[in-house]
């Protein structure tokens, strides 16, 4: 079967499952996008831990002054700082294809 549709929109719809197969990967399609949901938790969760740490080391009087400290606490509110957006912009994307 060929869909080939270049003015329209094709929709496959499955009342189980619908299956993906190329010559490297074959997919269920809902488990491939628990796959996704998961990746993206778990990128979360360390964002989340690494906020923490940057909230933490922030509030010292003292700067954390061992040679990877600073560097660390830079890179990590530089990493917050860029990946939080990304992040809520892909859960709110997830949110949108998940059929509950």
């Amino acid at each position: 079967m060929v869909f080939n549709s270049k003015s329209d929109s094709i929709i496959l719809s499955g009342k189980n499952n619908i299956y993906l197969s190329t010559s490297q990967y074959k997919a269920d399609v809902n488990e491939l996008v628990s796959i996704v949901e998961t990746l993206f938790n778990t990128v979360q969760s360390i964002n989340q831990a690494l906020i923490g740490l940057t909230t933490t080391y922030s509030a010292l009087t003292v700067p954390p002054l061992t040679p990877i400290g600073a560097p660390a606490l830079l890179a990590t509110t530089q990493l917050t700082s860029t990946v939080l957006p990304q992040i809520v912009g892909l859960q709110t994307r997830l949110t949108k294809i998940k059929n509950v």
